[in-house]
């Protein structure tokens, strides 16, 4: 997968009668996944749409309702996570969830009960996947999930690779972090969403005019 396909994407309307889909993850033009939600009925309704160079279509998840998709991104079509959060008992407090399409059917492979949300995921292999949310980073090395604790809440995730990891997000004010491979460290600048095209090409976007451009 090219870098810039993560966000490239069809008309909006094209798919507005599927709901709310603001985060699209394309390989090529005739495979575009898009997640989001719908509301009916006053409930939430998750929804992953494809695009298969004809037409969109609903997929389907293994639970959708009180539940909202956030990000996405994948290696190929074959190997898709999308991450959000979902509605606990009290259907008041979110939990976050992650799930995975391995070309076939999508499975829930993380499920939290304690309060939070995960907003973004950026796959960098198979075996190398990170998600980022509220006061945590997680990562699958390919066989289970670990999770590391952070006092900031994460909003955004991107990665050149497994030893220039970035994530940013802030709730006062914006901050970003840096993985070399070893050590997460807080670094200059922040915003809610990062993406790059290499090590050398990295941006940062955020709200009240936010945008950063530079190179680690």
């Amino acid at each position: 997968m090219e870098p810039d396909d993560r966000h490239r994407s069809g008309t909006r309307r094209s798919i507005a009668d599927l709901g709310v889909l603001p985060i699209r993850l394309g390989y090529v033009a005739t495979d575009v996944f898009a997640v989001g939600s719908y509301r009916q009925d006053g409930t939430d309704y998750a929804l992953i749409a494809h695009y298969d160079g004809v037409r969109w279509s609903k997929l389907t998840l293994p639970k959708e309702k009180d539940r909202i998709l956030l990000g996405i991104s994948g290696t190929s079509s074959q190997d898709v996570y999308a991450v959000g959060y979902h509605f606990l008992a009290d259907g008041i407090t979110n939990g976050g969830f992650i799930v995975h399409f391995d070309g076939s059917q999508w499975t829930e492979v993380l499920t939290e009960s304690e309060p939070g949300v995960v907003f973004d995921v950026w796959s960098i292999s198979p075996s190398d996947v990170y998600a980022v949310g509220y006061h945590e980073i997680l990562h699958y090395d390919g066989h289970s999930w670990s999770r590391t604790p952070t006092t900031e809440t994460l909003q955004g995730v991107w990665a050149a690779s497994s030893t220039d990891v970035y994530a940013v997000g802030g709730i006062v004010n914006w901050v970003m972090l840096h993985y070399d491979g070893q050590t997460w460290t807080k670094i200059s600048g922040g915003g809610s969403q990062v993406w790059g095209s290499s090590s050398t090409n990295v941006f940062v976007v955020g709200g009240g005019g936010t945008l950063l451009h530079g190179a680690r």
